[in-house]
């Protein structure tokens, strides 16, 4: 199987091996890594032993797990579904945070639908909209920051629940959350907690998201 030009196990080695290249900028920070950043992007000769002390300070995977339980390539066809997600996971987070959050005016005013471009349009938001009989929140964060925020709301939904028991699975999750920013990154107004934290078939519910804002998206 190959993901966007590259078969899914190199994908999956990237996001385990040299996550400089692929995290969320929010764990730049989280890892203590920041200033490294720059010198990251800048200057491939370095990326090998950032990316080191990167997993390092993630700690994962650890030097013993290299060969054990939590290093297995996806073998089910259900860890092979959820590899599949990863190119898109990014823009159905946006999309699973927004819905979350319940606040209707981030998907119908035009300053939150402007910041929203790059990863929903028009239609799509419109059609997240029908997702749901209410939106009973009122607006709690700025155009500028909503695209953090509700990838973040997704992240910190998928940190509450339970890990995979299947290994193939767990490893597919372990690495692919450092593709949304870390659940400290930006933090709920007034304490909130997340509507979906319970949500104990998120993986289902982003695939169905993913493949109705793909529908959206060629329907118009």
């Amino acid at each position: 199987m190959r993901v966007h030009g590259e078969t899914a196990a190199a994908q999956l080695a990237r996001l385990i091996w040299q996550p400089g290249g692929q995290m969320d900028d929010g764990w730049w920070h989280a890892f203590g890594m920041t200033p490294w950043r720059d010198a990251y992007r800048r200057h491939a000769a370095c990326r090998a032993s950032i990316d080191a002390q990167l997993v390092v300070r993630r700690g994962w995977p650890a030097v013993r797990e290299v060969l054990g339980a939590h290093m297995v390539p996806p073998c089910s066809e259900a860890a092979q579904a959820r590899l599949r997600r990863l190119p898109t996971l990014r823009r159905v987070a946006v999309a699973y945070g927004l819905r979350t959050m319940g606040c209707p005016d981030y998907l119908l005013l035009g300053a939150y639908r402007r910041a929203l471009s790059p990863w929903l349009d028009a239609w799509q938001c419109d059609r997240l909209l029908l997702t749901r009989a209410e939106w009973p929140a009122r607006v709690s964060r700025s155009p500028d920051a909503i695209v953090v925020a509700a990838m973040a709301r997704t992240g910190r939904c998928l940190d509450a629940i339970a890990m995979p028991e299947a290994a193939d699975l767990a490893t597919i999750v372990t690495a692919a959350r450092i593709l949304l920013p870390p659940a400290h990154d930006t933090a709920e107004p007034d304490g909130a907690v997340s509507e979906g934290a319970s949500d104990v078939d998120m993986w289902g519910r982003l695939a169905a998201l993913e493949r109705m804002l793909c529908m959206s998206s060629k329907s118009h």
